[in-house]
């Protein structure tokens, strides 16, 4: 079964990646961007980061014009 979690950059979404991965689901990550600023574009990063080390595929959803 294929799960898409949305990841935050935060710990509580990596780890439940992580988990899912680990009990045997394929898992992609995807990270919703709606605002263009510093700390979302970090965010962004610490979640395609941790992606690239489960070695699960990562999306960014660009959601800033909806958003505004």
């Amino acid at each position: 079964m294929k799960i898409l979690v949305a990841m935050s950059g935060g710990v509580d979404s990596t780890v439940a990646a992580y988990i899912l991965k680990e009990k045997g689901y394929e898992v992609e990550g995807a990270y919703m961007q709606m605002l263009d600023t510093p700390a979302s574009v970090c965010a962004c990063e610490n979640a395609r980061t941790a992606a690239r080390e489960m070695d699960i595929p990562f999306h960014i959803i660009d959601a800033k014009e909806a958003f505004r």
